[in-house]
């Protein structure tokens, strides 16, 4: 299904969405009217042409900022059980009420992407076990990014998706310049080769799809599931003894 943004708003199975892609302070509070969106046409491209590849049951997002991702994830898919994580204690009022009228459906304020208890719980109880997509739009930051694919990627379904959004941060032309505040976080694109080589080294990865605003990890339909130590991601990573990348 084609989903387009006509003069700054959306409107997905009755529920309306506007767009703001402003940053800061200045940005858009969902309200009873609707919810906030920070996504631009060419993620919703992504999402549908996701739409026909994968029909999920269990979806876990990570970061929900005012709901409006979480809402239209719920709304394309249509899985049976969608959790959430936000690092911000505060609820937002008008996915709490979206909760409350939709089973199956539960956000964790106050949560860190890398809490590996806490993800792990989800999984289970909230997911019944069932893991098929993964959407990670929280920090951005390669450590806690690399966490949570470090917990959840073993619990991913076989044929199941990992995406992570806006991976292309550190090479945008507003970040070269050295009082930029992030300019001493390493770039997720060192997360991406470590991945892309998990994929050259005959790993559990059947495909990665990079595109400008995300990228999505594919899993083997011949892929175990289940928990595994923080670590285990990674045994299978051959570099030949080399250092691996840092940018």
């Amino acid at each position: 299904m084609k989903y387009e943004i006509v003069n700054g708003e959306l409107t997905v199975d009755g529920e309306r969405f506007v767009i703001d892609i402003t940053g800061g302070k200045e940005r858009r509070r969902s309200d009873a009217a609707a919810f906030t969106l920070v996504k631009t046409q060419s993620f919703l491209n992504a999402y549908a042409q996701m739409e026909n590849q994968i029909k999920p049951r269990g979806i876990i997002e990570l970061g929900v900022f005012q709901g409006g991702s979480f809402v239209l994830i719920d709304k394309i898919f249509k899985p049976e059980r969608m959790s959430a994580v936000e690092i911000d204690a505060e609820p937002v009022a008008p996915l709490m009420d979206y909760l409350k009228r939709t089973p199956g459906r539960n956000v964790h304020f106050g949560t860190s992407q890398g809490d590996r208890a806490a993800l792990t719980k989800i999984v289970d109880e909230d997911l019944g076990g069932v893991l098929d997509l993964v959407i990670d739009d929280a920090s951005h930051q390669y450590g806690l990014t690399k966490q949570s694919f470090e917990i959840l990627w073993p619990r991913l379904s076989p044929g199941g998706l990992y995406v992570i959004e806006d991976w292309a941060w550190a090479h945008g032309k507003s970040r070269q310049d050295a009082s930029d505040p992030w300019t001493k976080h390493p770039a997720m694109t060192n997360l991406l080769i470590e991945q892309i080589m998990l994929l050259g080294s005959a790993s559990e990865i059947a495909e990665i799809r990079v595109m400008r605003q995300m990228y999505v990890i594919k899993k083997l339909a011949s892929a175990q599931v289940g928990p595994a130590p923080q670590d285990a991601v990674w045994k299978d990573l051959r570099n030949r003894g080399k250092p691996q990348p840092n940018f």
